[in-house]
């Protein structure tokens, strides 16, 4: 039994020869920091000859505009960080993250939105899916072969707001304007639907992996009162949508999952990732 048919035979809870193993993030198909550092290497080979892989793949970009519009320079305060312009009808807005040498981590020192006027900025956006050369796609996917699955890091709408944010930037916001913040996840849902679209289009039986839940998680937020309005209104009908185009709704989800099982168990994803054992006191 291929890779390839193992991953989509487990995750149809159908049987299987075994059970599958993956490294996920890690293989050498390209996009995985791993891939591409030496000290890798050994458990890369692994991966290859006895693992099924997982290969992350990003669809496109375009939530901020046009990224050949946008300004990157190095920062005059750190030496490893680096400033973003983001020119809109209403005024730029500026992000600086910092990448410290040998650390795959971006850290983000500056986010885009900080308060009302910025969101306004963004909701301004002319926002259009920008999706990736589908030649590239299909080199990897050709790549890849029977080795595994393509796995395309999409997000939610609470995510992608987030990530241009910060969650207290977030959270102050919805307190003060919830009409704005309600704005912002309509406009990202928006986005990601046009994604969707284009996966679907072209891709058959590739996961489409969901990120953001975990934000509205305890003990930060009240699931009860959030997880409907933040995450339940826009990830259900994305996974809807995953489906009906024949793909796979990957739903990813750190943390605290006592009171998010249930609910997340209603939007119909197809896999739940990741599987965390925690602390019997922090479940």
């Amino acid at each position: 039994m291929t890779s390839r048919r193992r991953l989509l035979r487990a995750i149809r809870r159908e049987p299987v020869d075994r059970i599958p193993v993956t490294l996920y993030e890690f293989h050498s198909y390209g996009g995985s920091c791993a891939g591409t550092d030496p000290s890798y290497g050994p458990l890369i080979d692994l991966q290859s000859i006895y693992g099924d892989t997982i290969a992350f793949v990003s669809p496109g970009e375009g939530l901020l505009g046009d990224q050949s519009l946008h300004e990157s320079r190095p920062s005059s305060i750190h030496e490893n960080e680096t400033e973003t312009l983001v020119h809109t009808p209403k005024g730029s807005l500026r992000a600086t993250v910092r990448r410290e040498p040998h650390i795959a981590t971006n850290w983000r020192v500056k986010p885009f939105i900080e308060n009302a006027e910025d969101a306004r900025r963004f909701l301004s956006i002319r926002s259009s899916f920008i999706p990736c050369e589908l030649r590239d796609l299909r080199d990897l996917e050709k790549r890849l072969g029977e080795n595994g699955l393509l796995n395309f890091n999409l997000g939610d709408p609470l995510a992608k707001v987030i990530g241009i944010s910060n969650f207290e930037n977030f959270l102050l916001l919805y307190q003060e304007d919830t009409g704005l913040v309600e704005a912002m996840l309509d406009k990202a849902a928006d986005f990601l639907s046009s994604a969707v679209d284009f996966i679907s289009q072209h891709f058959t039986d590739a996961m489409v992996r969901l990120y953001g839940p975990e934000y509205v998680g305890a003990p930060l937020m009240d699931p009860r009162r959030f997880f409907h309005p933040f995450v339940g209104a826009y990830d259900k009908k994305l996974i809807e949508k995953i489906r009906a185009g024949g793909n796979i709704a990957v739903l990813h989800c750190h943390g605290r999952l006592k009171d998010l099982l249930d609910p997340i168990g209603e939007l119909g994803a197809d896999v739940l990732e990741p599987v965390e054992v925690l602390p019997a006191k922090t479940a």
